[in-house]
């Protein structure tokens, strides 16, 4: 993006050099994959928890792929499809909401940036539902085993890749870092360890 956080100097700041934004941009999407597999995997907890299923287990490692792992479960495909449905409303909630903070507040200057998680999420959960019934991977062949038909996965996969690509094309310029300042690609670089950080913490706990 031109500025995943948009610049609020008033005179034109020097911009990064390309190792930083490289590193940046590695960085940001590291702490996308982690959000968006937290939002994955949130879906999955919340609606095993609502209906009476126990967790035996939760992997969520930013080095890795997320799984929850069920003891028992009264109701399988629910909690199954809460994962994906709630891996793309939590981010498009979450960028709703800061859409409104932007409105209301004009130095608010993060919109773009969950923008961007929003459209990350949209795609990966799409790519994921829309053509992990090939090899049945994950949560796909849990799917097609409790009876879920192709069409249903394939619909579904191509409505949030579709959605993802709109959120993106909606930033523009600013889906890349080209333009991005020093400043800018600094506060991004250390926003997006300190999540990336926070998963490894969070996945020690979880052991």
């Amino acid at each position: 993006m031109q500025y995943l956080v948009q610049n609020m100097d008033t005179a034109t700041p020097p911009a990064a050099p390309s190792w930083l934004k490289a590193i940046t941009a590695l960085l940001v999407l590291w702490a996308a994959w982690w959000l968006m597999m937290v939002s994955h995997e949130a879906g999955h907890v919340i609606a095993a928890w609502l209906s009476g299923a126990r967790i035996s287990r939760i992997d969520l490692s930013p080095a890795g792929f997320s799984q929850t792992h069920l003891a028992t479960s009264p109701h399988p495909l629910l909690v199954v499809w809460a994962g994906p449905v709630a891996g793309v409303l939590d981010p498009l909630l979450a960028w709703g909401l800061a859409a409104w903070l932007g409105r209301r507040d004009k130095s608010w200057r993060y919109t773009p940036l969950f923008a961007f998680l929003a459209g990350f999420c949209l795609l990966a959960n799409g790519v994921y539902i829309g053509l992990g019934w090939i090899d049945r991977i994950g949560d796909t062949g849990d799917m097609l085993r409790l009876g879920t038909p192709v069409w249903v996965m394939v619909n579904y996969g191509l409505l949030c890749s579709l959605a993802g690509l709109a959120a993106w094309h909606r930033l523009g310029p600013k889906l890349w870092l080209s333009n991005l300042s020093s400043r800018v690609a600094t506060e991004l670089l250390c926003a997006s360890a300190a999540v990336v950080l926070l998963g490894f913490l969070t996945h020690l706990a979880l052991k």
